[in-house]
């Protein structure tokens, strides 16, 4: 179910004011899109097939000079009961900041769910790391299998610690530019990056149609330099006009007699919009 629109307004004020004078909008443009991790098939293992996906996040601008520093949505699988499988946070980033290539359930925050980088908002209420099926502060879970409030912010602690923003340790950014290929690696410019990870473990083993989709995005925002806002250190945040998602769909059939689903086909299309 969709967040109130009260709630949506309140996570765009909410993640403007992080170290965010800007009032003119970014030449810039995000993609975010549903992605399987590994392939294009679930992993059947026994009587549980696994679905492990990740939310990306590219930024499009002159020169690939600015990078992703704040977004909010849900993630609904429209259509999906509660009790047809299980949704869980994925491992995607290590202790150091840098990314996961392995792959776990992982619930901390700063280790599984919103990548490292995007957690200021998580640290302080683990709620912004995306509820699973449940209802929190105004936003209602609805009967569909969805991960609610996820809240990514780049700021502080956790975006100084961004492997190539403070490699000395002093608190104080090393450039007020980050490098490009910090740019890319960890803000997405240019390039497609992980800001989320979850995984699907299905129960119910029915062929039927999985439709992932990505709602209710807002507070996305860009940056190309950071500053210190009153002693927290961030990103300069410029918001943006035009984001567009992906949904991820997957077309299953049931292998007889072996209560285990198997892809039939599936593809990364539908759900496209811009706004």
């Amino acid at each position: 179910m969709r967040c109130c629109p009260f709630l949506t307004s309140g996570l765009t004020a909410l993640l403007a004011l992080i170290c965010s004078p800007a009032s003119l909008l970014a030449q810039a443009t995000v993609d975010l899109r549903i992605v399987p991790r590994f392939g294009r098939t679930p992993v059947v293992a026994g009587y549980e097939a696994s679905l492990d996906l990740a939310v990306q996040a590219r930024v499009n601008s002159f020169g690939d000079s600015f990078g992703l520093s704040s977004f909010a949505f849900n993630m609904r699988i429209v259509g999906e009961p509660e009790s047809a499988g299980l949704l869980q946070r994925a491992a995607i980033s290590n202790f150091d900041g840098t990314y996961d290539t392995g792959i776990s359930m992982v619930s901390s925050v700063g280790r599984g769910g919103l990548a490292r980088q995007y957690t200021y908002l998580a640290m302080l209420n683990s709620a912004f790391n995306g509820r699973l099926n449940a209802s929190s502060a105004t936003f209602t879970n609805g009967p569909d299998q969805e991960i609610g409030l996820i809240a990514g912010a780049s700021a502080g602690e956790r975006f100084l610690s961004t492997p190539g923003i403070d490699d000395d340790g002093d608190g104080v950014p090393d450039a007020l530019t980050p490098s490009a290929s910090v740019m890319r690696t960890y803000f997405g410019a240019g390039e497609w990056i992980d800001i989320y990870r979850f995984r699907y473990l299905i129960s119910q083993f029915t062929g039927r149609n999985f439709s992932m989709r990505l709602e209710d995005v807002s507070g996305v925002q860009v940056f190309n330099e950071v500053r210190d806002a009153q002693g927290l250190w961030g990103p300069t945040n410029i918001p943006i006009s035009t984001v567009s998602t992906q949904g991820f769909d997957l077309y299953t059939i049931p292998v007889p007699g072996a209560g285990v689903m198997v892809a039939f086909a599936c593809c990364v299309l539908a759900g496209r919009r811009r706004r």
